[in-house]
């Protein structure tokens, strides 16, 4: 077997831009701290992949104010509605207008 050197080797030297093909403005509906990424960049995705993990601590601190606002809102429930049993009940008896 013989080999051979090719005859013309030709050096081509260019200045330019390199850039993305495609390019996404993302957004999302929670805030927090990358905790993991489940893809590396340039991967292919589809709709409904996880992409990325987030740290409980914020997560977590916003479900329990959500909850402390529950707990609040069934209490003024309650207490509105038991102002307005004595109310009714007067209104029921033509007691009051």
């Amino acid at each position: 077997m013989e080999v051979h050197k090719p005859a013309a080797i030709r050096e081509l030297t260019a200045a330019g831009d390199i850039a993305a093909r495609t390019q996404s403005d993302l957004s999302f509906r929670l805030r927090g701290r990358l905790s993991e990424r489940f893809i590396d960049v340039g991967s292919h995705v589809v709709k409904g992949e996880l992409i990325a993990g987030l740290e409980p601590g914020e997560l977590h601190a916003a479900v329990t104010s959500a909850e402390a606002g529950v707990v609040s809102a069934e209490s003024h429930l309650r207490q509105a509605a038991s102002t307005l049993k004595p109310e009714k009940v007067l209104l029921l008896k033509k007691y009051a207008s």
